[in-house]
């Protein structure tokens, strides 16, 4: 992100389009690939969001449970119960698909750490958990036919008024059937103190 103070008017060129030689990679496409770089290596060492979520989650709530303050031992502990509930049925897929087996391992063991918390709920779970394996494993299967569906982010652009107190920001989602926009000042427009066109 690069932010320039021309004339005290902030400009932010966050994903913006600009006149670029032909040869260089467009910002939009190249932010693209170093953000999917870092979402797969993020997957590939620390394992699944859910599987770290799940695992925080137990950590607080036996955190939680030890302690000796009501806020913590009754209400904190509540919210990561719901938590644990919540999530702990994914956990077998997640083993299931694990990009490496050390991170199936830690799967495995989140679920036998959930299963030790609340015993009661073992069938329940078993239960979802199943249902849950059966659906990644289908979803495997279709990625491997179709490939990865990618969701795509639409292209926008934020803009720093600077004096609203109201919002911080605003966000504006341009065409790309609109040629090659541009910044420019312009104190008349609307509170803003750029704009693209």
């Amino acid at each position: 992100a690069k932010l320039d103070t021309l004339q005290g008017q902030s400009r932010h060129y966050l994903g913006a389009r600009r006149p670029r030689h032909p040869s260089e990679p467009t910002a939009k496409s190249s932010s693209q690939r170093f953000m999917r770089q870092l979402y797969r290596q993020s997957h590939e060492q620390n394992g699944p969001a859910v599987l770290r979520f799940l695992e925080l989650s137990l950590n607080g709530l036996e955190f939680c449970r030890r302690s000796s303050n009501p806020l913590l031992s009754e209400q904190k502990a509540a919210l990561f119960a719901r938590r644990c509930q919540i999530y702990s049925p994914l956990a077998p897929a997640v083993a299931e698909h694990a990009p490496s087996g050390a991170i199936g391992d830690r799967a495995r063991s989140a679920f036998q750490r959930f299963l030790t918390l609340f015993p009661d709920q073992e069938l329940q779970v078993r239960t979802v958990s199943q249902f849950t394996l059966r659906r990644a494993e289908a979803e495997r299967i279709r990625h491997d036919k179709e490939g990865l569906r990618v969701r795509e982010e639409p292209y926008r652009i934020y803009t720093y008024p600077g004096n609203s107190d109201l919002k911080p920001y605003d966000v504006t989602y341009p065409g790309e059937d609109r040629g090659a926009p541009f910044f420019i000042s312009d104190p008349q427009l609307s509170n803003s103190r750029t704009a693209l066109l």
